[in-house]
């Protein structure tokens, strides 16, 4: 069951899709198994039209007729959502609705997002969409049905999917996660990766006179904004076009850009995410169908509702981004860009930041490549979890779109990177990333008890002491090490796969480490596009090692007082038990040559 979960972004893929808290299934819901082997869509589209066309009378197959000849003649823009809404406003369609939105999901092409390896999640997710299909407003149905239509019949699977997400945040959104899986198939990820922030629904002028409105006319003229010619980025809620402004009192011009969530976002977002409650009570009526196990719905439906709820929260992100300005002011390596006026609790205009996604940085340059592949996992991986702060700040969401190459005109370090959209940040505090480090040196330790002792990092309130809970314990991380070793995973991987069995016993887990795992390992997937050959294991060993090297005058100290020995209070917040343990065990070369060389000296005075 564990490897099963290593997808558990696909079930919230399929969890994320929608309308009101009462809604039900209108078709028949679960789809048989054996439709996943007999459906035949050309048939079923073959059956569905002659149905169609036999219930019509003459003027409607006048205007069916006029719809496909403009397909056939490549006018796709003539079959616009209001003129298949007139056709199906003078037909019982609703008769035919399960028909239709199974050839719907069927052209869209969706279900291509799936791995190979994980073909068991296809009935889960081919059901969620239905329901969504099933139950979004008419408007957006209409709109998603034209928009696949209007695609030419050879059409690429990747750009299918896309137009099925379009204008859905909750799908784009998901689609931004799966972006970087390596197992999602190369075509479909690469479209997906656009979503991070080349989306494009919302027109220039459309922007520009939404900033407009709620800013006033006042505040236009008081500081002088003039917007660029064409929008520079836009993402699954929010859009961004470049500016140029005059703060009063400081006389000098200032490029910034200005990000506005997207009018319609805010509808359809709420929309997705009233649906997932009627969802939610779908899957828990048919688990047994589906396989779910005792996954806690309720929980997850939770979490992935409050993660979408703060895309819409431009006061929690300013409050975020300013925080992020001050914890990163004195660090060359990072820019975070700072927040200016005349920015209100729907509009904020940062400073421009020049550059690009960090995946685009020096393209064919593969040496300037591993370097800055190194320089992010320092930042964001390596200095988070031995940072001196007493709590650690983590941007939350670090998608390539969010991740840029700082490349600003006639800087001495080409390798600065600068952190944007902090919707989504989380802290850690030292003591909770004392014991991410024990569960991290038990992944590379393979140390099932070292892990059990450290699972109150990853869950709410200490576990249930009961000799049958801590025996599932066991077997849950018993089982986590078996599939690490076995698919020979990263150990944020594996940590996340434990969290997702520890959710499916009951567990309520801890949100900004659950948080900091799942952006660890978004940022593996940046590393590996930027560096084919990068290896995180041996960077973080790299980097410990240097640590523990600084270290080794007060270890010396600690070898002689029997309590420092298991003392944790060094920068590295590994005691001298803990570099026994690896050096016994050997967790890698490097580790166990520094392991050795420690070992050694601090042994000395005992020999």
């Amino acid at each position: 069951m564990a490897s099963r979960y290593r997808y558990l972004p696909l079930l919230l893929a399929a969890l994320l899709l929608h309308p009101t808290p009462s809604l039900v299934a209108q078709i028949p819901l679960p789809t048989p198994l054996e439709h996943y082997e007999n459906y035949n869509s050309q048939a079923a589209a073959f059956q569905l039209l002659n149905s169609l066309l036999s219930e019509m009378d003459a003027e409607q197959r006048q205007q069916a007729m006029a719809l496909a000849a403009a397909l056939r003649g490549g006018r796709s823009d003539q079959v616009t959502p209001q003129r298949l809404s007139q056709l199906l406003k003078t037909i019982d369609w609703q008769k035919h609705r399960h028909q239709i939105l199974l050839l719907a999901l069927d052209r869209s092409e969706a279900l291509a997002v799936v791995p190979k390896t994980a073909q068991q999640w296809v009935p889960i997710i081919h059901d969620a969409l239905l329901f969504f299909l099933d139950n979004v407003s008419q408007d957006r149905l209409l709109e998603r049905l034209a928009g696949q239509i209007r695609l030419p019949q050879d059409t690429p699977r990747s750009q299918r999917i896309l137009a099925f997400a379009e204008r859905t945040p909750s799908l784009q959104k998901i689609g931004q996660i799966m972006a970087r899986y390596p197992s999602v198939p190369a075509d479909v990820r690469a479209a997906l990766q656009t979503l991070e922030n080349s989306i494009s629904t919302t027109s220039r002028d459309e922007l520009v006179a939404y900033i407009s409105e709620e800013l006033g006319p006042e505040t236009i003229e008081a500081y002088q904004i003039e917007f660029a010619d064409e929008i520079l980025a836009e993402a699954s809620v929010g859009a961004v076009i470049e500016a140029e402004l005059t703060v009063p009192g400081q006389g000098t011009r200032r490029r910034a850009v200005c990000k506005a969530i997207k009018a319609y976002a805010i509808e359809n977002l709420q929309e997705d995410l009233e649906i997932m409650d009627g969802l939610t009570r779908h899957f828990e009526e048919h688990a047994s169908f589906y396989e779910l196990g005792s996954i806690p719905l309720s929980d997850m439906f939770q979490e992935v509702k409050n993660a979408l709820a703060r895309e819409v929260q431009v006061v929690e992100e300013q409050a975020n981004l300013r925080r992020a300005y001050e914890y990163y002011s004195n660090d060359p390596k990072v820019k975070v860009p700072e927040i200016l006026p005349p920015s209100n609790q729907r509009i904020t205009f940062m400073e421009f930041i020049e550059g690009g996604k960090i995946t685009s940085a020096f393209p064919g340059d593969a040496k300037a490549r591993k370097r800055l592949a190194s320089r992010l996992a320092d930042i964001l991986m390596i200095d988070v979890i031995f940072a001196k702060h007493d709590e650690a700040l983590f941007h939350g969401d670090p998608h390539a779109g969010n991740v840029y190459s700082y490349a600003r005109k006639g800087e001495r370090d080409p390798y600065r990177i600068a952190l944007l959209d902090w919707g989504l940040a989380g802290m850690l505090p030292r003591t909770q990333r004392k014991q991410l480090i024990q569960l991290l040196l038990g992944v590379y330790l393979k140390d099932g008890k070292r892990l059990r002792n450290n699972l109150s990092a990853l869950v709410e309130g200490e576990p249930d002491p009961s000799p049958e809970a801590r025996l599932r314990r066991r077997e849950i991380v018993d089982q986590a090490l078996a599939d690490a070793k076995r698919a020979k995973v990263d150990p944020f991987t594996v940590l996340g796969n434990l969290s997702a069995n520890l959710a499916q016993e009951g567990y309520s887990l801890n949100f900004n480490l659950l948080l900091f795992i799942k952006s660890q390992i978004t940022i593996i997937g940046i590393l590996e596009e930027l560096d084919p050959n990068f290896k995180i294991d041996k960077h973080t060993s790299s980097r410990i090692r240097g640590q523990i090297l600084k270290e080794t005058p007060q270890r010396l100290l600690n070898t002689v007082w029997f309590p420092g020995w298991t003392s944790h209070s060094y920068a590295s917040m590994l005691s001298n038990e803990d570099i026994r343990d690896a050096q016994f065990k050997a967790v890698g070369g490097a580790f166990k040559k520094v392991g050795g060389w420690i070992w050694k000296g601090i042994s000395l005075p005992f020999r």
